[in-house]
C-alpha cells in the first residue's frame, strides 16, 4: 500500500476482504487489540481510505468499509501480489511448476494444521531436523 504504513495496509486488506465489518471483527481478524486497531482505523478514515457508518439495524455498532481510495489501494496490493507470484513462477522451470505449487499448498496446509495453540500463546520456533 503505497503511502500507507504496513499496519494500515493490513487493515485495508482485511476490510477489503470483508467488505464491511465492525471494529471488533477487524481486530479479531488481525489478531490485534481493539485500541491499536481503533487508532489505525482513525488514521485511515482521516486519510480517506476507510469510512465508518452506523449499523443499519443496531445503532450500537459502527461498520467499517473501504472508500473508493481504499478500494484502489486494496486492488493495487492484490494485483501486485498476483504479479509477484507470476514473476516468481517464471523463474521455476516449466516442468517443475506443478510440483512446486503442490509442495507450497502442502506446506500451507501443514502450517494451518500445526500447533493451533500458538495462535493464542505464541511460542518461539524450535529447530527441527529436515532429514
Amino acid at each position: 500500500c503505497c503511502g500507507v504504513s504496513m499496519a494500515g495496509c493490513h487493515i485495508i486488506m482485511e476490510a477489503g476482504k470483508a467488505g464491511q465489518l465492525t471494529l471488533s471483527s477487524l481486530a479479531a481478524g488481525l489478531g490485534l487489540d481493539l485500541s491499536s486497531v481503533s487508532r489505525g482505523v482513525d488514521g485511515l478514515v482521516r486519510d480517506g481510505y476507510l469510512r465508518r457508518v452506523r449499523h443499519p439495524t443496531d445503532r450500537r455498532y459502527i461498520l467499517i468499509s473501504l472508500t473508493p481510495q481504499g478500494q484502489q489501494a486494496y486492488d493495487r496490493v492484490e494485483t501486485s501480489g498476483i504479479d509477484l507470484a507470476a514473476r516468481i513462477l517464471e523463474n521455476i522451470p516449466a516442468g517443475s511448476r506443478v510440483s512446486v505449487t503442490e509442495g507450497i499448498e502442502q506446506l500451507n496446509r501443514a502450517i494451518e494444521g500445526c500447533c493451533p495453540e500458538t495462535c493464542t500463546d505464541p511460542q518461539p520456533l524450535k529447530e527441527i531436523e529436515t532429514t
